[in-house]
């Protein structure tokens, strides 16, 4: 419940119209659907106590849901700051995929161990969720280059035409020489671009082997491998 509201969040700051291939629900059923989604969620957890739990158990399911919450708030302005930045950095952009994204994987993992009876396991369950989560958000970076529309499901040019630099974008900027980077930067702040997603890529790669190596790149950070220099 968390997660779709979070996302519904993110259709209302983006102004997007579609999610996973149908009208987001701010579109359908206004801007205030997401709140009662929260206060569901909040519901569900407090229905624990009658459903066998402890209030202990309960106690930690909360603080872990607050302090995630915060968490998710401090990625979402994280974002907001580096919005427009192709300089920010991949280290920056994948702590603001952390908090905003990662962290609620984690946390749904840790509750099912807490709330289960299997405490001994939340600390593993809740790192495999948070790596599942970066692999979550990365993939999403990555369905505008390399999916169909249908898999995108959504605007594939949202994050574009909002400014927001994707993981894919960044790295072809990292590793984009001085006349590409430029060219990049132009397509990049060109305020009709918005349907121009290859044209980033091509600017910022400048040729279909180089661009490959970008997203080869983005898909080595998926899978957890750490990414260091330039591709051969």
């Amino acid at each position: 419940m968390i997660h779709v509201a979070s996302l519904m969040h993110d259709d209302i700051i983006d102004g997007d119209q579609q999610r996973r291939g149908r009208d987001t629900a701010p579109r359908r059923f206004g801007q205030g659907f997401a709140n009662a989604l929260y206060m569901s969620a909040m519901q569900c957890l407090t229905e624990c106590l009658t459903r066998g739990n402890s209030a202990e158990q309960v106690n930690m399911a909360w603080h872990g849901m607050s302090v995630t919450a915060e968490a998710m708030a401090r990625g979402v302005a994280m974002e907001l700051e580096i919005e427009d930045d192709l300089t920010c950095g991949r280290e920056r952009y994948l702590e603001m995929a952390r908090l905003k994204t990662a962290v609620l994987f984690g946390l749904s993992c840790r509750l099912g161990a807490q709330l289960g009876g299997g405490g001994q396991h939340a600390d593993a369950l809740d790192g495999f969720g948070t790596a599942l989560g970066m692999a979550f958000q990365i993939r999403d970076d990555l369905l505008p280059y390399d999916g169909s529309p249908q898999d995108v499901g959504k605007d594939p040019a949202s994050e574009l035409r909002n400014h927001r630099p994707t993981l894919p974008v960044l790295l072809a900027h990292e590793h984009a020489g001085p006349e590409r980077r430029a060219r990049l930067d132009a397509v990049w702040r060109d305020p009709d671009a918005g349907g121009g997603l290859p044209r980033v890529a091509e600017a910022g790669a400048g040729d279909r082997r180089a661009r490959s190596g970008s997203l080869s790149r983005a898909r080595l950070c998926q899978a957890g491998a750490k990414v260091v220099g330039p591709a051969s």
